[in-house]
């Protein structure tokens, strides 16, 4: 009854889609995944399966529809300079970075974050802070591992949750700062760095959904400095 109210429907239609004797519209079963706070990937599967196509199926981050938002994400990423800036999918390839990000991190796209920086010993030798780091990595993955069921995300988050299994954090090493923080050596300097991590308001493509875009900040007077340089 509550559902039906939600969507201006009557409790009779909602009863005959859960017991098949009435067909799911398109707009219909868009309107349900998006009460149900359903991912857009996922909503396009149960279009599928009701035998309807979604209108976004196929469609490539560079396509001319989205060219929009793709600049507006190469904006942000050239504007945050001089400090670092990038931004991945869901399963934390990296798509695009700035030069600041580049340099710093020696991170390119089509690398992965997760193998090339989070479970890589030799990246990771660059952090003061690494097992608490990890841990909200993988805070993160588990987060998102109700929503992103596939093979591949899930092999990610079991790796990640191995490397957590040696760390034995005690939780006074998890809650340091109001949010995560890291102390990067770079030059000689330890840089404390804090990020916000962005993403596109009510997206209707899992394209859009599922990017990210992270913009790094220095949280001190010597690591505002480093950058200013």
């Amino acid at each position: 009854m509550e559902l039906a109210s939600q969507l201006g429907m009557s409790t009779r239609n909602i009863s005959f889609l859960e017991t098949g004797r009435s067909r799911a519209t398109k707009p219909t079963v868009v309107r349900l995944a998006q009460f149900l706070n359903i991912p857009c990937r996922s909503r396009d599967q149960l279009l599928l399966s009701c035998g309807i196509q979604p209108n976004e199926q196929g469609l490539d981050f560079h396509n001319k529809d989205l060219e929009p938002f793709y600049n507006a994400i190469t904006l942000m990423l050239k504007k945050h300079e001089p400090y670092p800036a990038f931004t991945f999918n869901r399963w934390w390839d990296l798509l695009e970075v700035n030069q600041a990000a580049s340099t710093l991190f020696q991170l390119a796209p089509g690398q992965n974050i997760i193998e090339n920086c989070i479970l890589n010993d030799d990246w990771l030798a660059g952090v003061q802070n690494g097992a608490q780091v990890i841990w909200y990595f993988y805070h993160e993955m588990r987060n998102d591992l109700l929503h992103f069921q596939d093979e591949r995300f899930k092999q990610l988050f079991l790796r990640i949750e191995n490397k957590v299994k040696t760390l034995n954090l005690a939780d006074d090493d998890l809650v340091t700062h109001p949010a995560l923080c890291s102390c990067f050596l770079a030059k000689g300097i330890n840089l404390n760095l804090t990020s916000i991590v962005s993403r596109f308001r009510v997206p209707q493509t899992a394209q859009l959904e599922e990017i990210k875009i992270e913009l790094v900040f220095p949280i001190d007077a010597e690591s505002e400095a480093f950058f200013t340089r």
